[in-house]
């Protein structure tokens, strides 16, 4: 095996590592002070039960899940763009004045600019979509009460 796939590999290793800690958050064991549909880190909405035992979803519990997928996507893409960003700074770092690799740095650089540029561009129009369509909040990436649309019989 080379040297260049087991470098890699470690590499894919590592980046792996660092992203469990993300993917954990994506399960809540018991919400204590809030129901679960408030919770940011609860992906699915609480849908509403009726008498019959029928579990119903309506158009607030989809504009909910379009919510918290947006801020599940930025957080994940500001964390891998954060990462390629370190990696190519280390990669400048140790370049020792090789052009290859300094060249490959700056595209990286460039490439991850271009795509938290896109990432939060995006972010501004889905959250100005959800704006008018009456989400409170719709800006906020962070609040618990942003999940609930102004439109909510609940």
């Amino acid at each position: 095996m080379s040297k260049t796939k087991i470098k890699i590999g470690i590499l894919i290793l590592n980046i792996l590592f660092l992203m469990f800690p993300v993917f954990s958050f994506a399960v809540e064991a018991e919400p204590t002070t809030q129901s679960a549909s408030q919770s940011v880190f609860h992906l699915t909405p609480d849908c509403t039960t009726k008498n019959n035992g029928v579990v119903e979803c309506g158009w607030d519990d989809l504009v909910v899940l379009a919510k918290k997928l947006m801020v599940y996507m930025i957080f994940i893409g500001t964390t891998l763009a954060s990462i390629s960003v370190a990696y190519a700074g280390f990669m400048y770092a140790t370049s020792a004045g090789n052009s290859g690799k300094i060249e490959k740095a700056h595209q990286i650089f460039t490439s991850v600019a271009i795509g938290v540029i896109f990432l939060w561009g995006g972010w501004l129009l889905i959250a100005t979509i959800m704006k008018t369509l009456g989400v409170k909040d719709a800006f906020s990436l962070v609040s618990n009460s942003s999940v609930t649309p102004v439109t909510s019989t609940k």
